[in-house]
């Protein structure tokens, strides 16, 4: 998973660290690992390929 500067900057997180995201209407949890942080200052983003589990 990449996260932009923003959204790491603001949780924390640094590559290598897990972020679980929950789905609230299906009452399940989404583990991902941060592989890298691209500059992005405006918006809080994650990017995820899409087919990459």
């Amino acid at each position: 998973m990449v996260l932009s500067s923003a959204a790491a900057q603001k949780y924390q997180l640094e590559i290598g660290d897990e972020i679980v995201l929950k789905d609230e209407e299906e009452d399940r949890n989404y583990a991902f690992t941060v592989t890298d942080i691209v500059q992005y200052m405006p918006s809080l983003y994650v990017f995820d390929a899409e087919g990459d589990d």
